[in-house]
């Protein structure tokens, strides 16, 4: 079975063999693709269709009419106060119920966790007015064995507003997102996560690929310093 029609397989819900990767190549699916006939290329086409997002249009954002700000900064407070989470993606949509949700525009936040994102009302659907939701996401990048790195977003987090907001303005204020965040107390980076609060998104597979090669080394003389701790040979500062 040809390589592009598996992937294809794979996107539309069927299983394909084990290993195959779930990403389609679009040149290798456009050759496929004029191979085919007028009605193999109708079946694929009535398959794919409500799964395929229009391309959302270019337009100058300064001229949308509506807009929704606020601020992100970590869940834990540093010495100083709030940290800010500065460069996270940021989603406005509106919530729908029992169809597809309307994206309203996107961001990133500031240096000082700050971020403002102008819309259209309008695109909220003809007679509805937009149940406001900011979603937040952060970038993934998978290694391919051919060298090649994929970039997708994963959603760290989401923060839903008003329902039927009709208004041109909205301040979502301030708002905490857990995250990666390190005990300010020690020399040394370590993450922390206090008892009440909310552990941390996962990494990223190839960040927790180099991770853990820099980290094993290290997990490996640990463990050798507690075996002889147990043996009653504790090893001195100097060798430690």
């Amino acid at each position: 079975m040809p390589t592009a029609w598996r992937r294809l397989l794979t996107t539309l819900g069927f299983s394909s063999r084990a290993g195959e990767p779930p990403l389609l190549e679009a040149e290798e699916l456009a050759r496929w693709y004029e191979g085919l006939g007028l009605k193999e290329r109708l079946a694929v086409s009535r398959n794919l269709v409500k799964q395929v997002r229009a391309p959302r249009a270019l337009r100058d954002t300064s001229t949308l009419p509506a807009r929704a700000r606020g601020r992100l900064v970590f869940e834990q407070d540093g010495p100083q106060g709030p940290i800010p989470l500065h460069h996270i993606k940021v989603e406005l949509w509106d919530r729908d119920l029992g169809t597809p949700d309307d994206f309203l525009g996107e961001t990133f936040t500031g240096p000082d966790g700050a971020f403002e994102i102008r819309y259209d009302p309008a695109d909220a659907g003809e007679g509805d007015l937009p149940d406001l939701e900011l979603r937040f996401f952060e970038p993934q990048h998978t290694f391919r064995q051919d060298g090649r790195v994929v970039e997708t977003w994963k959603r760290i987090g989401s923060e839903r507003g008003p329902d039927d907001h009709g208004g041109r303005e909205y301040d979502f204020g301030t708002l905490r997102l857990p995250y990666w965040e390190y005990d300010p107390a020690t020399p040394l980076a370590r993450l922390l996560v206090v008892e009440e609060g909310t552990p941390p998104t996962a990494y990223a597979p190839g960040r927790a690929l180099a991770m853990l090669k820099a980290v094993a080394p290290i997990e490996l003389v640990k463990r050798q310093h507690q075996l002889r701790i147990r043996m009653g040979q504790a090893p001195t500062l100097a060798q430690i």
